[in-house]
């Protein structure tokens, strides 16, 4: 067998022997294979350079899980309200507000879904705050006591009192939610929003509303422009 570099050389020279449109088909029948490749590299690496370099996508400043049903509109208007604060926050580039919804239907599997993806949203970090209203469970053969907001349960909150004092947040504790940790020591875990003005202003219903800091969080200063933007009354 001939070496690649002869054969190559030999395949050129028969290319260019080839005159008009003989030539190109020529190319297309031997090497259409290889050019459909060629076409799908070039634009998969297009695609990449874009995506990463020049237009990126925008990444999450912070993701609030809101818990229970509400209406897009509705969330659209939160997310234009808090995305100011996010904005202003230094090195925060190309970024956006990502409010998720998760709520109960009479699906079990549906439930079952909502609950894996939750679970696995705030395992990898992807959760910052939880919004919905607080369930207290009584304690069964499978489960023991506890309160939970929506899907989250107390344990997996940070205390919000250091991080309403971050964001300049005036607070009363006696409004705020305490639970005992793992390590049995007490923490606010949660922050009312009833009659809050900002969501009412978005055509929210806020009676029986809280606030949390899930614990993972990742995203300090856009965690910090939002509460502030929320809890503190226009």
């Amino acid at each position: 067998m001939k070496p690649w570099n002869v054969r190559l050389r030999e395949e050129c020279e028969k290319i260019r022997s080839i005159k008009g449109r003989e030539k190109w088909g020529y190319i297309w029948d031997y090497y259409k294979i290889q050019i459909v490749v060629l076409v799908f590299v070039l634009w998969m690496t297009g695609s990449i350079i874009n995506d990463t370099i020049i237009n990126p996508p925008p990444s999450a400043a912070v993701t609030i899980a809101w818990m229970g049903f509400e209406f897009e509109e509705s969330l659209n208007m939160l997310r234009e309200a808090l995305y100011p604060a996010v904005a202003e926050e230094p090195g925060s580039g190309n970024q956006t507000v990502q409010i998720l919804t998760f709520f109960m239907t009479d699906d079990p599997q549906q439930n079952m879904a909502q609950h894996t993806r939750f679970s696995a949203m705030m395992a990898a970090g992807e959760l910052d705050i939880v919004i919905g209203p607080i369930e207290h469970h009584e304690e069964t053969e499978f489960s023991p006591a506890g309160t939970s907001m929506g899907m989250a349960p107390s344990w997996a909150f940070s205390d919000i009192r250091s991080t309403l004092s971050v964001a300049g947040v005036g607070f009363d504790e006696d409004e705020l939610l305490f639970d005992e940790d793992q390590d049995q020591q007490v923490i606010a875990f949660a922050a009312p929003l009833e009659g809050n003005p900002l969501l009412e202003e978005s055509g929210i219903f806020t009676e029986g509303l809280f606030l949390g800091v899930i614990v993972n969080s990742q995203r300090d200063n856009g965690v910090v422009g939002a509460i502030s933007t929320l809890l503190t009354n226009p």
